[in-house]
C-alpha cells in the first residue's frame, strides 16, 4: 500500500539520517537494526510512484563449459502507476510473439500476436486466421510480479514463497550477521546473512547473503541464495541445495538522491555443493530508456483491443465466459454466451474455417 507524501518524506529523512549518522562516522560503531534497514529500503521504493522502462532481456545456458542457448529479446516496455501496470514483451522466448498485458481495476487484459504484425497498416479482418489471442480475466495483486524486469524491489528465494520486500524478509527470516563493507566506488554497504527459520515450510534452512547499498537508499545490490532441498539428485533421489545469485550491475541516479538499478543479472549455478564452474543459466535485464515519477502518456494506459479481435472472457473461477467480437470505439460489437454459440456463428460466417486457436 502506498503511503502519503508526508510519511514518505519523514521515512526518507530517517533513511538519510541513518546513512549519515550510523555509517559516515568511523567513531560510531552502532549498526542499524534489520528493522531500520528494511524501513529505509521501503522508503526508497515508496519514493518512486511511476516507472516507465524500455528494456531488453538476454538469456544464456552454459553446459560443460559450452554455450548451448543464447538469446536476446526484442525491445520490451514496462509501465507502472499507482493504479495500473502494463507490460509489453517482444519475442521473449524466441517464438516470434509479442504479448501485451494491462492490469487495472482488478482486471487483466491480454493481447498476443506475431511480433511483426502492425494492426494499423494491416488490421484484423473478419474471419482472420492469423494467430491473434485476446483475453479478459480477473486479476489479483502482483499478477505480473514474475514477468516484469528484475529490479530487486521484490525478492524471491524459495519456489513456493511469494515475492517480498526486503523489510518482510528481514522480519520473517533470522538475521545471523550484519556488518559494514565498502567497494572500490566508495559506496557504503551492509553485508547481511539471513536464514529461513527451521519449520518455515518449503525451503526451510535456506540461507541468503545480502549486500545492501546504504549509499543508494539501502537498496539491495546483491543476493546470493542457497535454497535447501530445491531439487532432487538424479542418482539418489535425495534433496539437494541450489545456488542462485541476483546482482545489480549498473545503477542510475534518476532523480537527485533517487537511484534505480538499470542492469541486473540472475544466475542459477546448480548444485550448491558442486565444484565451481562456468555452467549455469544466466539472465540479464538491461534498461535502454527509463523515466520515473512522471505519469506516462494516457494512450499507453488506454489499452484497446483491435477491431475484429475475438476476445475470450474468463470468470473468477478460471472457467471461460463470454466470447466477444471487438468493434470500434474500444467496445464489443457482438457477444456470445458460450463457445458453442460462437462456433455456430463462425462456421456460418466464415465458410467452415478451421477451429480457432484458443
Amino acid at each position: 500500500m502506498r503511503t502519503g507524501t508526508r510519511e514518505i518524506l519523514w521515512v526518507m529523512a530517517f533513511a538519510v539520517g541513518l546513512g549519515a549518522n550510523r555509517c559516515a562516522s568511523a567513531a560510531d560503531e552502532t549498526l542499524p537494526t534489520p528493522a531500520e534497514v528494511g524501513a529505509a529500503n521501503d522508503a526508497a521504493w515508496e519514493s518512486i510512484t511511476f516507472i516507465d522502462m524500455e528494456y531488453v532481456v538476454s538469456t544464456r545456458l552454459v553446459e560443460k563449459g559450452r554455450v548451448v542457448v543464447e538469446r536476446e529479446s526484442g525491445l520490451n516496455r514496462w509501465v507502472r502507476t499507482p493504479t495500473h501496470e502494463r507490460l509489453l514483451l517482444r519475442d521473449l522466448d524466441g517464438k516470434g510473439l509479442a504479448v501485451d498485458r494491462l492490469v487495472g481495476e482488478s482486471v487483466i487484459r491480454l493481447l498476443q500476436y506475431p511480433v511483426d504484425m502492425d494492426f494499423t497498416a494491416d488490421p484484423i479482418r473478419p474471419c482472420d486466421d492469423r494467430p491473434v489471442k485476446a483475453t479478459v480475466s480477473p486479476a489479483s495483486p502482483g499478477v505480473l510480479d514474475e514477468l516484469v524486469p528484475q529490479n530487486m524491489e521484490l525478492l524471491h528465494f524459495t519456489r513456493s514463497a511469494a515475492r517480498m520486500r526486503l523489510s518482510e524478509l528481514l522480519r520473517t527470516w533470522k538475521v545471523t550477521e550484519i556488518r559494514r563493507t565498502t567497494g572500490r566506488d566508495g559506496d557504503r554497504r551492509l553485508a547481511m546473512t539471513a536464514e529461513l527459520r527451521p519449520g518455515g515450510g518449503e525451503g526451510a534452512d535456506s540461507v541468503v547473503k545480502l549486500t545492501v547499498n546504504s549509499s543508494k537508499g539501502y537498496l539491495v545490490e546483491r543476493a546470493e541464495m542457497v535454497e535447501a532441498d530445491a531439487a532432487r539428485a538424479i542418482d539418489t533421489g535425495e534433496g539437494v541445495a541450489i545456488k542462485t545469485v541476483w546482482e545489480v550491475l549498473e545503477w542510475a541516479e534518476v532523480e537527485p538522491g533517487v537511484w534505480y538499478p538499470v542492469r541486473v543479472s540472475f544466475s542459477n549455478l546448480g548444485r550448491a555443493d558442486a565444484p565451481a564452474s562456468t555452467d549455469g543459466y544466466f539472465v540479464e535485464w538491461r534498461a535502454t530508456k527509463l523515466t520515473v515519477n512522471t505519469p506516462p502518456a494516457e494512450e499507453w494506459l488506454g489499452f484497446e483491443f483491435p477491431e475484429n479481435a475475438i476476445v475470450q472472457e474468463f470468470l473468477a473461477d478460471g472457467q471461460p465466459g463470454r466470447i466477444l467480437i471487438w468493434g470500434p470505439g474500444s467496445m464489443p460489437q457482438t457477444e456470445f454466451s458460450s463457445e458453442e454459440e460462437y462456433e455456430v456463428y463462425r462456421r456460418a460466417t466464415c465458410n467452415g474455417a478451421p477451429d480457432r486457436d484458443r
